[in-house]
């Protein structure tokens, strides 16, 4: 199971098809065996550490690099509109993630209210505590 989600998170030539949705719509995925947790990924850790290797091979080669950067930054502002957790980028790629967080018209309070109004929501106590 392991070597499949890790897999799937490579973002390879045949993995980046599926890959990319468990960036956009999931925070972490835990593995256990017997009830004890044996691997945690951390979703939004190997995004911010993601690097086009041998994805979206539908593309031109001189294409697939600026593609990559842009879903990059794409999910990492779809993680955070989600209320998913993020780390930021560095350099360059924070950068123009926080272009296309602006271009996409969201403000991080607004973003932060909406979350933990979600959150609240779905019934946990402490975040609908955030809101109040």
């Amino acid at each position: 199971m392991f070597s499949y989600i890790d897999d799937l998170l490579r973002m390879g030539y045949d993995t980046a098809k599926y890959g990319w949705l468990l960036y956009e719509r999931i925070g972490k995925i835990e593995l256990f065996v017997e009830g004890e947790r044996i691997h945690e990924f951390d979703l939004a850790q190997r995004l911010k550490d993601a690097r086009c290797t041998n994805s979206f091979t539908h593309l031109p080669p001189g294409r697939r690099e600026a593609a990559f950067r842009d879903w990059k930054i794409g999910a990492w502002n779809d993680r955070l509109e989600l209320g998913l957790p993020v780390v930021p980028f560095e350099g360059e790629e924070q950068a123009l993630a926080e272009e296309e967080r602006l271009r996409r018209g969201k403000e991080p309070e607004e973003r932060i209210r909406k979350s933990a109004k979600a959150k609240s929501l779905l019934g946990s106590s402490e975040e609908a505590q955030i809101e109040n």
